[in-house]
């Protein structure tokens, strides 16, 4: 027994210098709240967040995960650095976010003086920046401005096959920029290239941030033969601009961003503007915040849709009970008329109350 645990002390006493330059950190969020949601279905109510699409898409704007990060020192001011994310649904099981394991973030790189470079998968530069008002909701919906419900998704928040690189911060600016390409393409389809970039510059209680992004060929790609009638939409394109700013005040947090997006196909061009705001106010363990977005009326193929504009927006509250458990109230609502077809739509409306914790 004592021979046991001497040679076990001895291996872990030259094992721990190879270790020593090293760290890996455990982390993620747990949050489960209970929603009622009044959707084109009717009235439903759930606990952990209504996640089908299909019938009630409300889902969780800050959905449950789990991480695991590290970096090891390489000498001469250079780290080699990782991370694995994966969303997880404590309520059911039956949904993850994007499925599979690392369904949110898997990176390995480099980083040092230069910068930060990676190569996996996970949250675009743009993602970043619109990050600035989607973190005020943790319940049902988002102020997600890269989703507009009658123009589409302007822009996937992650990236595949991905390469990334943060620059290094100088005089209070800094940016980054990501590539990732698809692994779909054939004779007649060109794969898929992602585009995606940001730069910001933080001074005291002011932060600024541009961003842009640009997707091609996401429906299957581009095809370079006719396309037979009645055959899916291939080729298209999503751009988006996205301009944003923070200033903090005392007790109060206030956001607003102007977003320009295109969604082109090979048979429509459409474009929208939109202006999302949020305010936060912080009163020793409470929180109370605000936000909206108004989206703008479409245009396609340069005529003005009528009556596709619409406003989402939020009320919420979440108090402190510790540094990393809260709990929290939020309603958001839509409210428009018609989509892009011209027939009406049914306003969403979801309220959450939940409990989350950090670790």
């Amino acid at each position: 027994m004592r021979k046991s645990l001497l040679a076990s002390l001895v291996l872990g006493a030259i094992a721990a210098p190879a270790f020593a330059d090293g760290t890996v950190t455990l982390y993620g969020i747990v949050n489960v709240p209970f929603e009622v949601a009044k959707t084109a279905n009717g009235t439903q109510s759930g606990v952990g967040g209504l996640g089908n699409p299909a019938q009630s898409p409300t889902g969780i704007n800050t959905p449950t995960r789990i991480g695991f990060k590290g970096d090891e020192n390489l000498g001469d001011g250079m780290k080699a650095w990782w991370q694995i994310e994966t969303g997880i649904n404590l309520d059911d099981t039956t949904y993850t976010s994007g499925n599979g394991f690392a369904n949110r973030e898997g990176w390995v790189g480099l980083q040092g003086d230069f910068g930060k470079f990676g190569l996996g998968r996970g949250k675009t530069p743009y993602t970043n920046v619109a990050d600035i008002f989607d973190s005020s909701v943790d319940g049902g919906r988002d102020l997600a401005i890269y989703k507009q419900a009658n123009l589409g998704t302007v822009t996937s928040n992650r990236f595949d096959n991905a390469i990334r690189y943060d620059f290094p911060t100088a005089g209070g600016f800094t940016g980054a920029v990501m590539y990732g390409s698809g692994e779909n393409k054939t004779a007649d389809v060109s794969a898929t290239k992602n585009f995606s970039a940001n730069v910001r510059y933080a001074n005291g209680p002011f932060t600024v941030a541009a961003a842009f992004n640009s997707q091609k060929n996401l429906v299957g790609g581009d095809v370079k033969v006719p396309i037979p009638a009645g055959a899916p939409v291939y080729g298209t394109k999503n751009d988006a601009f996205l301009l944003a700013g923070t200033v903090a005040i005392d007790a109060w947090k206030l956001g607003l961003g102007y977003q320009h997006a295109k969604v082109d196909t090979n048979t429509t061009k459409r474009k929208a503007d939109a202006w999302v705001g949020t305010v936060a106010y912080t009163i020793d363990a409470l929180t109370l915040k605000a936000g909206l977005i108004d989206n703008l009326k479409i245009k396609s193929n340069g005529t003005d849709l009528d009556d596709t504009n619409y406003i989402r927006w939020n009320l919420g509250a979440k108090y402190a009970l510790s540094k990393r458990t809260a709990v929290y109230t939020e309603y958001t609502a839509d409210d428009y008329k018609k989509g892009v077809d011209g027939k009406d739509k049914t306003d969403l409306n979801v309220f959450s109350i939940g409990l989350i914790h950090s670790f």
